[in-house]
Order: structure tokens, then C-alpha cells, then sequence
């Protein structure tokens, strides 16, 4: 912090005027010094040297430490550390296939020795976009420091957005169904937003990044894994939108790396059973619980709208028993015989703890289930209809 004093003219000593005194504010910090850029990668390692040089383009000795998973073949069987041959201060690390991003960004949190790391994929650049210093700034912005200062601090991926939407908001859960709802409210007053979960790439702390919990075990599903479980330990998260890194992403259609994302959905699903979710749905936009196009789409995908949040507030409460309908339609002759099992379906007979149709109601609660005989008369006779009408 500089205090400055400017007035007009020579001052003198019997002047009394003091000027116009005013504060600037700058981060004086050198960011080489504090933070180290860690990315992990699998089947596509020569998209590290591009990431690398992007960022020494503007920072001649900022360290970059990588994770390159070997290819099924090779039988790697432990992590492997050496420099680059042509980038200075750039650590890549040979790990053995499958070693999932959770074991290593663990492993690479381990190695770096400055107060922040920079997380990114590996087909994430530098450009004239990506402001390192502001995002720096913001964690030692005393406006969050002084009660809740970030662990974690997200931008926002256009690339990703302009195709898919924000990958940003609240986590919920729900009927073991996680939830995550886009947040448009609530924005700080230097623009910054807390967050439950951002994309995979941020700048954190050292320290804190330490004691997070990542589940080592999940080949993919981790990112879910990790916001949800850490926000337990306290993790503070959010997004700033003065700065951003591309997202230039590359069709990479090698063999290992067609047969992994091959293997992405079943790797998914056993992901989230190992945390307790049934299934996870990512809302990217908001939806109007007033809109009947939302409301049909949301039944269609068979959710109920009441566990979706929506602009006006928070997710409405829930109903204050389980709602459901069902209509079961039973198949029936209009002859005697047909008659006689309706009235054993209807338990006006001795059998009626047993009846089938009985248990199924019961089973769903009371109320929930309602059945209907469908009766096909072989002849339109006068008889058959009374019958009928009567029962």
C-alpha cells in the first residue's frame, strides 16, 4: 500500500496547504515466486510442452510439475520424476496407466513447495485472457480474508460454457441424487462468486490443498468426490471473472485414448455408487417451475420438479408425504369366470390378505396406487352390459 501527496504549485513552508493525498494499492508480490502450475495427463503427454511454453512466454521461471500416465503396454509400476530436456523449471512425472486424476494431483500437491498451486488439465493455456496476478490478489483480498479467505478460486472456462453451460453452483442432495444448481445471485462485491463446485482448474492453496481428502481409488468421478466431501472440511470456494484460461481443447483419436473414454460411462456409474448417488444431474441453466416445457422435461427425465431450485429462490420444499401416482389396468373377460376373479381382486372373498392387487396397493402407500378393470364384452348383449354396469 502507497500513499501519495500531489498539490498545486512549489509548497512552501508557510504554505498551509497539504495537497491531495490519495492510496494506491498494488500487489507487490512476484507470482513466479508463490505459485507452481501442476497438470495430470493420460495418452496426450505432448500437450504438457505446449501448456509449459504458454506460460514461459510470460514467466521465464515459474515451476510446472506434470503427470504423464504410460501407456497400458509400457507396465509402469511406480512414479518416475525427471526435468524436461528443453523447458527449464519443468518436472514431469511417468506414472502407471490408470493412476486416475485424484492419486495425481495428490502426488502433485505433495511436491510443490510454493504458498499456491495452479490446477489445470492438460490442454489448458496461457493467454493474453489469463491474469494470474488478479487471481493472486484475490486470495489475499482483505475484503475475504479477514472472515472466510478462499481455498479454492475458479474462472470461468468460455470455451466449455459457450458449448455446455456454466459448470458452476451448488451441490445438493437429494434422495440419493446429487444435484448441481447454476448460480446467477449472490455475487460478492468485487464480482467474485462462492461457489460449492467450479471446473477442475483453479488456483488453491498449498497448505489447505493438503488436508483435502481426494478418493485415490476413483479413476473418474473424482471432481464431484472432492467438492462434496471437502465442503465438510471447510472448503471455501469461488469464482472471480477478471482472469481465465483457455480451454484449447484437441481431437485426440489415438488407440489408448479412444478405448478410455470408451470406458468413461460404466467408469462413471460405478464412481458414483462407491459415493452413495444413484445418479447425478448437472443443470446448466435455470429452469421456471412456471414454464410447462421445464416442467415436462423435467418429468420426462423422471425428476421430480420440486428437488430443482429455480430463479425465484431455493428448491421448494418437498411435498409432505411421498408423492406418486400409479394407474394399474387389470385385463378382463365380461364371462362368469372373469367375474369371479374380479371379485377376488376386489378382496371380497375370503382371500383377501393375499390378493395380489391388494399387496401392490398397499405397498405404495395410500392413496398412491389406482387400478381399473378393462372388460371386452365378446358380444354387445343386452345381458352382458347390466351385468356390467351392475358390478
Amino acid at each position: 500500500q502507497l500513499r501519495f501527496t500531489a498539490s498545486a504549485g512549489c509548497k512552501t513552508s508557510e504554505s498551509s496547504d497539504a495537497g491531495t493525498s490519495f492510496e494506491l494499492r498494488a500487489l507487490l508480490d512476484n507470482v513466479e515466486d508463490h505459485v507452481t502450475v501442476l497438470a495430470h495427463c493420460a495418452e496426450r503427454c505432448h500437450l504438457l510442452d505446449r501448456l509449459a511454453a504458454t506460460f514461459r512466454e510470460v514467466y521465464t521461471k515459474m515451476r510446472v510439475i506434470a503427470t504423464c500416465e504410460c501407456a497400458e503396454e509400457e507396465g509402469c509400476k511406480e512414479p518416475v520424476g525427471r526435468e524436461h530436456g528443453s523447458i527449464p523449471h519443468m518436472t514431469i512425472f511417468s506414472v502407471p496407466y490408470d493412476f486416475g486424476l485424484s492419486r495425481g494431483k495428490t502426488l502433485l500437491v505433495e511436491r510443490a513447495t510454493t504458498e499456491f498451486v495452479l490446477v489445470l488439465d492438460d490442454d489448458f493455456t496461457h493467454s493474453f485472457h489469463s491474469c494470474l496476478e488478479c487471481m493472486l490478489w484475490r486470495m489475499r483480498s482483505l475484503r475475504h480474508s479477514v472472515w472466510r479467505p478462499f481455498d479454492i478460486l475458479g474462472f470461468p472456462v468460455q470455451e466449455d460454457e459457450r458449448l455446455f453451460g456454466a459448470y458452476r453452483g451448488s451441490l445438493r442432495v437429494h434422495s440419493h441424487q446429487l444435484f448441481l444448481d447454476p448460480m446467477a445471485e449472490e455475487l460478492l462485491p468485487d464480482g467474485c462468486l462462492r461457489v460449492d463446485i467450479c471446473p477442475m482448474v483453479f488456483l488453491g492453496r498449498t497448505a489447505r490443498m493438503r488436508t483435502f481428502d481426494f478418493q485415490k481409488d476413483l479413476s473418474v468421478g473424482e471432481h464431484e468426490q472432492f467438492f462434496y466431501s471437502n465442503a465438510y472440511n471447510g472448503a471455501q470456494v469461488a469464482v472471480c471473472f477478471d482472469s481465465s484460461f483457455p480451454h484449447f481443447r484437441v481431437n485426440t483419436m489415438s488407440a489408448g485414448y479412444v478405448k478410455r473414454r470408451e470406458r468413461m460411462p460404466e467408469l462413471m456409474a460405478t464412481a458414483f455408487k462407491k459415493l452413495g448417488f444413484e445418479r447425478a444431474m448437472y443443470l446448466f441453466r435455470k429452469y421456471d417451475h412456471g414454464s410447462m416445457a421445464d416442467y415436462d422435461e423435467l418429468l420426462g427425465k423422471t425428476v421430480p420438479p420440486w428437488y430443482i431450485s429455480q430463479d425465484s429462490c431455493a428448491p421448494p420444499s418437498s411435498p409432505p408425504v411421498p408423492f406418486s401416482q400409479v394407474l394399474a389396468v387389470v385385463l378382463s373377460t365380461a364371462d362368469e369366470l372373469g367375474q369371479q376373479y374380479r371379485q377376488v381382486l376386489r378382496g371380497s372373498t375370503d382371500a383377501a390378505p393375499g390378493v395380489w392387487l391388494r399387496k401392490f396397493a398397499d405397498g405404495g402407500g395410500s392413496g398412491t396406487l389406482r387400478w381399473v378393470f378393462a372388460v371386452h364384452p365378446k358380444a354387445e348383449e343386452a345381458s352382458t352390459v347390466t351385468n356390467l354396469m351392475r358390478e
